[in-house]
């Protein structure tokens, strides 16, 4: 298995994934879809370079939101610093999870631990990819693994990797802890978050070029036993690339918030916080299949980084809900120009639980 860090610095981040090269004559010819429905299979090949308009949105809501960020990235990193293991060895789930991870290996740097990260693939209805998790647990304990995405929305993910590991664990003989590590955790379902506050993640607002520049994940097109799944490479994308900036960005904001919070406790993501989040949870992905005649959970898409993944990826048929179009404003900014571009019928709903969701209505 070849080293492949994407656009990141190879101490970053190492993608247990077999990397297609992306030019600017586009995709190689018998390049297979991503997982998923066809209509986002058609959006992965294909990414085009942001507009200056659109990327001042991202630039404000990091200048904004990078000292929260910061912040719950540093808790986190202390819950898991307190750990016993002699390593801590970070699985990221491609493509969300990679930019979080980075910062999380960092922060364990600076607090003295040694951190090693992967980014993984994993895909609806299989979990994470075992040949990468084969790949990891042959030079690391399988017991120092920790998987860490962004956020939840419904929990999908999250019940999908326990149910994985469930039947990987089984069949290697080992131990590896299935809990999800976020740092907001809307759905309840996480075993570390730092909280279950809709915020927005400015990673969530871009696409390759705030993940390393890589796509979301797909089967290998090789078919070749032993290898992992493979990504689309963007090479095409490399001059608009704000990978390392966002990282480096809220690294040094991390550096400075750590020594605050010496002598602090470590926050642990207790059961009643994680049920409250979960009746919300639950509560509003049921009211709105009902309200709107929608028959598969999958289709609602809570929270404000959802949402801009589903505006960014999807090419379905879809309407956008937001909280307060005024109160929230500079942070919709982005999502109101995406739902523009793309004809999206956008509402505002004062009893939104969260501050915006995604409805793919066909």
């Amino acid at each position: 298995m070849q080293k492949f860090h994407g656009s990141y610095k190879s101490s970053d981040v190492t993608f247990l994934l077999d990397p297609i090269v992306v030019t600017e004559d586009g995709v190689p010819p018998g390049t297979p879809q991503a997982e998923g429905a066809a209509a986002y299979e058609v959006q992965i090949a294909s990414e085009a370079p942001m507009s200056p308009l659109y990327l001042s949105y991202f630039y404000g809501a990091l200048e904004r939101n990078k000292t929260r960020i910061a912040y719950d990235v540093a808790q986190v990193a202390r819950a898991l610093a307190a750990r016993p293991n002699e390593e801590l060895v970070l699985a990221s789930l491609v493509r969300a999870g990679t930019p979080i991870g980075v910062l999380l290996h960092r922060a364990l740097v600076l607090l003295g631990r040694k951190s090693v990260h992967y980014s993984i693939s994993a895909t609806r209805k299989r979990g994470s990819d075992p040949c990468a998790l084969d790949a990891i647990i042959r030079d690391h304990s399988p017991e120092d693994i920790v998987f860490v995405d962004g956020w939840t929305g419904k929990g999908y993910i999250a019940t999908e990797l326990r149910e994985a590991m469930h039947g990987f664990n089984f069949s290697r003989h080992v131990r590896i802890n299935p809990e999800l590590v976020v740092l907001a955790d809307l759905a309840g379902v996480a075993g570390l978050s730092a909280s279950s506050d809709d915020y927005l993640i400015p990673a969530a607002m871009l696409r390759s070029t705030v993940c390393g520049l890589i796509s979301a994940s797909m089967l290998n097109p090789r078919n070749v036993p032993g290898l992992p799944d493979a990504c689309l490479f963007y090479e095409h994308l490399r001059s608009y690339d704000l990978s390392a900036f966002f990282v480096d960005t809220v690294t040094e904001e991390v550096a400075k918030v750590l020594p605050s919070l010496v002598g602090t406790p470590v926050i642990a993501w207790d059961e009643e916080a994680k049920q409250q989040a979960r009746l919300v949870s639950d509560a509003f992905v049921d009211e709105t299949m009902r309200m709107y005649g929608i028959v598969e959970r999958n289709k609602v898409k809570p929270g404000i980084c959802e949402a801009n993944r589903a505006l960014l990826t999807r090419a379905n048929q879809m309407q956008l809900v937001v909280r307060d179009l005024q109160g929230d404003g500079e942070d919709l900014a982005n999502l109101l120009a995406l739902a523009e571009a793309k004809g999206v019928v956008v509402s505002e709903n004062s009893a939104l639980p969260y501050r915006a969701a995604v409805l793919l209505t066909a």
